[in-house]
């Protein structure tokens, strides 16, 4: 069974821009529980969080039914909020960690498909 915290985890692990912009992962249940968010953001300045909740679905494609997953992840960074361009720092970080992590899925996509059965 595919285990996507563990597999957000092993990302941010090992991404070198994760690494280097001090990146931790944590987990939690949803945007609605965000308390392991907040733990961790007293000692961390930059989070991904993937959430433990996966939601699923039936979808009907090309005359075939299929189950379909949706998994979440939240990349997040602090900044000052009285500083306009610590803000946009933050954010083109998040953006280059969020393309990197959608370039792994895409190459790691053919494994992951045999786990998600």
């Amino acid at each position: 069974m595919f285990d996507f915290s563990s597999y957000i985890a092993r990302l941010t692990a090992e991404n070198k821009l994760c690494a280097e912009r001090g990146f931790q992962h944590t987990t939690c249940s949803g945007i609605a529980s965000v308390e392991g968010v907040l733990e961790r953001m007293r000692s961390a300045r930059a989070i991904v969080c993937s959430s433990d909740v996966c939601q699923e679905g039936t979808v009907q494609r090309s005359g075939g039914y299929f189950r379909r997953r949706l998994f979440t992840a939240y990349i997040l960074h602090r900044y000052d909020s009285r500083d306009r361009a610590s803000a946009q720092v933050a954010l083109q970080t998040c953006r280059e960690v969020f393309r990197q992590f959608h370039s792994r899925f895409l190459h790691d996509e053919p494994e992951l498909r045999g786990e998600l059965n």
